[in-house]
């Protein structure tokens, strides 16, 4: 140490009095930065004992500092449990593209999705699209979200108390605790911003998703959750499950002869109908009304038919009947009664009609119109 100008120095470096270290403390530390940058800047120019420590503390305890601190540091991975198979835990969320709204659920073991559009994002409309997901694959043993209004609503609580799965929600603000959805969300708008560039439908770019595999080692999601890969826009020339497809074929075959053996023990075929053929159709209500036929279908076994009212109608064989009475006509009354009618009326304006002559009357018209006192 040496003295030079009244000051203290040691080295290069001044010796600070201990009532003016605070001040000095804070000078250091006016730009904020952190502790071993401002303890670097300390040791050019000042010194005094313990002069680490204060700034430490300083620092540590600096209110704007604290308040603007970075982020911590990413934490080490911890993975989802893997599940035992198929369904057994979903992860849904909400995305939006081209103001629109869709839904997307995921399977965590084979990684298929599905995407539905949306009218809105209430728990009701969430709840709908996941039962019309749910009555195709089953439901879930768990579902995992966010903490969105509609996932914490009380019709989304009841919703998992009366489907019997358990809900799971994910970390505030903080998407990567909900990691496999945010990739599936991610590669989703992708693939559909790309359709919409190219003007193809997003739907089939989703399907070919579902038939590529995962990795090179782990199967497609259409794979693993449905054991073949679906017809897409690129085909299979080879389908691996033919022999598996046409064992259960045979099955379904011999199932089918079975059903009709035991069915025609008490069937027989009625006669084949022909054009123009008169016939009876049975209502609703057991009753039959007459009709003709008009024409044939290709099925076989159904006729087009023309009522009485003038109906055409398609019905099956089984509820058409063979008519033989009088043939088939309109109900339209014949034109002989409209000139019946007009010759009814020509012949009442232009004749009188005479009447029968009751023998008890004391009075006998003639044609003349006379009166006549009877014969004593």
């Amino acid at each position: 140490m040496y003295e030079y100008n009244g000051l203290l120095f040691k080295n290069d470096c001044v010796v600070v009095p201990k009532q003016l270290r605070p001040d000095i403390v804070d000078r250091l530390h006016y730009n904020h930065l952190g502790i071993e940058k401002t303890k670097a800047r300390a040791r050019e120019i000042v010194f005094w004992p313990g002069m680490s420590k204060q700034i430490q503390e300083k620092i540590a305890n600096c209110k704007t500092c604290l308040r603007f601190q970075r982020s911590n540091n990413i934490e080490t991975l911890k993975p989802t449990e893997i599940m035992d198979g198929l369904w057994e835990m979903v992860g849904i969320d909400f995305f939006k593209f081209q103001n629109r709204i869709y839904l997307l659920i995921t399977d965590y073991f084979s990684q298929y999705v599905d995407v539905i559009h949306l009218r809105d994002e209430s728990a009701m409309t969430t709840i709908k699209a996941l039962k019309s997901c749910f009555i195709r694959w089953g439901i879930p043993n768990i579902i995992r979200s966010d903490n969105g209004s509609q996932f914490t609503s009380r019709e989304f609580k009841n919703f998992a108390k009366t489907w019997n799965f358990k809900h799971v929600t994910s970390s505030p603000i903080y998407p990567r605790s909900n990691g496999m959805v945010e990739r599936q969300i991610q590669t989703v708008k992708r693939i559909f911003k790309k359709a919409f560039y190219d003007k193809k439908d997003p739907y089939l770019a989703m399907l070919e998703l579902m038939n590529t595999q995962i990795t090179n080692e782990i199967k497609s999601p259409n794979q693993i959750l449905l054991r073949r890969n679906v017809r897409g826009v690129v085909f299979d020339f080879f389908d691996k499950n033919k022999l598996i497809y046409e064992e259960h074929k045979q099955k379904l075959k011999s199932r089918q002869v079975n059903q009709k053996r035991f069915h025609d023990r008490r069937a027989r075929d009625l006669p084949e109908l022909q054009l123009n053929q008169n016939v009876r159709v049975q209502k609703p209500n057991g009753q039959w009304d007459r009709a003709v036929v008009i024409d044939k279908n290709n099925n076989g076994r159904a006729y087009t038919i023309k009522t009485e009212d003038d109906r055409t109608l398609i019905r099956n064989r089984i509820h058409l009947s063979g008519d033989s009475g009088e043939p088939f006509e309109s109900k339209e009354e014949p034109q002989y009664y409209d000139h019946l009618a007009e010759s009814l009326t020509d012949l009442g304006e232009n004749h009188q009609i005479q009447e029968t002559p009751d023998p008890s009357s004391s009075e006998i018209v003639d044609n003349s119109q006379r009166s006549a006192t009877p014969r004593s």
